[in-house]
């Protein structure tokens, strides 16, 4: 009889845990991380929508996940505009039309990558950021 009551308490411990320490039990997100090309300027293309629409779907199956998008470039001032564009169009599509909370989102910009991309990934655990940031330069062409 002694050996049941441990497993009933064994269980109920794990029970305990698993709902008030969830990081015990849980993955990193699953979402892959991906580029998003731009052929010139911010646009968001029908290409870009689609493979945004993808995105939005994953956020939607993984709800405990969170997303970084980074707008790439640093070399001069117009490019790390152009990157804070193209990451802020990104975040604006997928809360107004594909309905993801900016809870969910990171905004980054300056990184680098492929100046004509912005890229997207899985946040790590932890990490967080805000969902939108000023321009860094509003002045500037790109």
């Amino acid at each position: 009889m002694p050996a049941i009551k441990f497993n009933i308490v064994t269980l109920l411990l794990l029970v305990f845990l698993s709902f008030n320490s969830p990081s015990l039990y849980a993955q990193s997100c699953p979402i892959q991380g991906g580029a998003v090309a731009f052929k010139s300027g911010s646009e968001l293309t029908t290409e870009i929508k689609n493979q945004l629409h993808s995105l939005a779907e994953d956020l939607r199956a993984f709800p405990d996940c969170r997303v970084v998008v980074q707008g790439n470039g640093s070399t001069t001032k117009g490019v790390q505009q152009l990157g804070w564009e193209r990451a802020t169009n990104i975040i604006t599509f997928l809360n107004d039309t594909e309905n993801i909370s900016r809870d969910r989102l990171i905004i980054m910009i300056g990184g680098a990558g492929d100046d004509s991309e912005a890229t997207y990934r899985a946040a790590s655990d932890g990490e967080t950021g805000p969902a939108s940031i000023p321009p860094p330069y509003p002045q500037s062409r790109h």
